[in-house]
């Protein structure tokens, strides 16, 4: 095997280390979901708190109509079969909050499940996968240009 070739090899070789790291230490970054029950009375209103510089997902169902306020533009609001689910994007570095308001006039209650990931760590997650698989990539493309010039240099 020629040099190039090796070289090659070695690039796929930290690229798969590169990804398995990558793909086992994510999920320990995700602070654990908590979960949460609150009977919101009558015009009454809840706050739900949101860690600065993360990405927080609340999954939420209601025995009522609630109004979210205090969400920034770049919040993504869902419905899904088994509730909803906003999005939050909080850029700042201090923590901001979710009002879910109950409009109703009759108590509601409220359950949800919050998750949150740390921008920063994102970032790096998201830096270390895509490095990995240019790795890889460039890896494969140098052990095939190595073994095609070294049977070039051998005939």
């Amino acid at each position: 095997m020629n040099k190039l070739a090796l070289i090659g090899v070695i690039l796929i070789i930290i690229g798969l280390v590169l990804f398995v790291l990558d793909s086992t230490v994510a999920p320990t970054l995700i602070k654990p979901s908590v979960s949460g029950s609150t009977v919101i009375p009558s015009k009454g209103e809840f706050r739900l708190p949101l860690a600065g510089n993360s990405i927080t997902a609340v999954q939420y169902n209601s025995s009522g109509t609630l109004q979210l306020e205090n969400l920034p533009s770049t919040s993504v609001k869902e419905n899904l079969s088994q509730g909803h689910l906003v999005t939050v994007e909080n850029l700042n570095s201090t923590p901001s909050y979710i009002v879910f308001y109950n409009p109703n006039s009759y108590n509601v209650t409220l359950t949800y499940k919050e998750s949150i990931v740390n921008i920063g760590q994102a970032a790096t997650i998201g830096i270390l996968f895509i490095g990995s698989i240019a790795m890889f990539i460039v890896g494969v493309v140098i052990v095939i240009f190595g073994f095609i010039r070294g049977r070039r240099r051998a005939s």
